[in-house]
């Protein structure tokens, strides 16, 4: 065992400072450094990843969501050299030792793929445990040994907790790089990956990339490219079929003008052929300005109109209600007779009423 010597330095500045002559030799085998944190939680135990308690200044607790950002070290069970206090007890809250550098036992799980030594490994959705990191995000460090077993085991982990930028590894497995659809595989990898419910983020000003980006989606305000290759364009249709649509007149004028007929057949043949009206079939229309419709106007469905209705000439109807008071401001013909289901009224100019007595089918009505 090596020996060491302490220095209690006398002024405030190094005051409790240890001074060691040669190297620490731990007889339990460890070879951790570790910090004690308080914590409310109970169900923390050695092996368990440890992350930021959001809740409480200063405490932690176990990781709970998969790529926990907040992971910070591991609850070490036999820490080499462990920063502590006497009490117990912090802030109220247990203190346990957390593994913050070196080598501990964590523990793991398969849900993100076999772990194999030298993987970065980052926290699974089961509390506490740890999973192969495959993706951008927060690691708890690299494994020192394999672990492809079912259920949650324990390996040693080189604890260092820092921001990961992903690897390729698992997701060029069993691929062929060198081949044609190379892309397109690697694509749909990625689409079969994107059902896991894991979601790793990136927030940046700007992404260069000095040969290409294969993603199952990109969602942009603008897009400037050289050129365009796809399968489907959506919204494009009605375009093309203009397009079509152009092509194929200008072919019919060109073989009119290029026969031998008179005038008057190929001016009518161009009005049949090519000026002909074709019908327009839209799922909706909005027009902010005037509408002007030359001809007639046919509605299969109802029709609303929320403001003023003006019709300059006549209206046709089979029935027309009106829920509120209808003013008529010129002379009113009814050509058949008029029903009221209520008493009318009338202004001075009337006659009066007259009365129909029981037993008599007629009254007279002196002017």
């Amino acid at each position: 065992m090596a020996s060491a010597s302490a220095n209690l330095g006398s002024n405030a500045g190094n005051g409790g400072a240890f001074v060691f002559s040669h190297g620490i030799q731990t007889k339990n085998g460890s070879y951790d450094v570790a910090e004690d944190y308080p914590t409310r939680d109970d169900s923390l135990e050695p092996g368990d990843l440890v992350a930021i308690d959001t809740k409480e200044r200063g405490f932690v607790k176990r990781s709970s969501v998969a790529l926990d950002a907040g992971v910070i070290g591991v609850y070490s069970e036999k820490p080499a050299l462990r920063l502590t206090q006497d009490d117990v007890a912090i802030d109220g809250g247990r203190a346990i030792p957390v593994a913050l550098a070196g080598r501990v036992p964590v523990k793991v799980s398969t849900e993100n793929g076999k772990i194999k030594s030298g993987d970065y490994l980052t926290a699974s959705s089961v509390p506490g445990v740890a999973m192969k990191a495959t993706k951008t995000g927060n690691v708890v460090g690299q494994a020192m040994g394999g672990y492809d077993e079912q259920g949650i085991g324990r390996i040693l982990v080189y604890v260092r907790s820092n921001s990961y930028s992903g690897t390729t590894a698992s997701l060029f497995e069993r691929i062929d790089i060198t081949s044609l659809n190379f892309e397109q595989e690697i694509l749909t990898k990625l689409l079969d990956q994107k059902q896991d419910g894991l979601v790793s983020e990136i927030n940046t000003d700007r992404i260069i990339a000095g040969l290409e980006i294969i993603t199952p989606k990109i969602v942009a305000d603008e897009l400037i490219v050289k050129k365009i290759k796809a399968e489907q364009i959506e919204g494009l249709e009605i375009i093309t079929g203009k397009i079509s649509s152009i092509d194929s007149n200008i072919a019919s004028l060109s073989a009119i003008f290029n026969s031998s007929k008179p005038v008057v057949e190929v001016v009518d043949q161009v009005n049949k052929e090519v000026i002909a009206p074709q019908a327009l079939i839209l799922t909706s229309l909005n027009v902010d300005g005037v509408a002007t419709i030359s001809a007639d106007l046919r509605v299969k469905g109802s029709g609303l109109v929320e403001g003023i209705f003006n019709i300059v000439d006549t209206l046709v109807t089979n029935n027309l209600i009106a829920n509120g008071i209808s003013n008529f401001f010129a002379d009113v013909i009814f050509k058949g007779n008029v029903l009221f289901e209520s008493v009318p009224t009338f202004n001075n100019d009337t006659g009066g009423f007259a009365v129909v007595k029981k037993d008599s089918d007629r009254v007279e009505v002196a002017f």
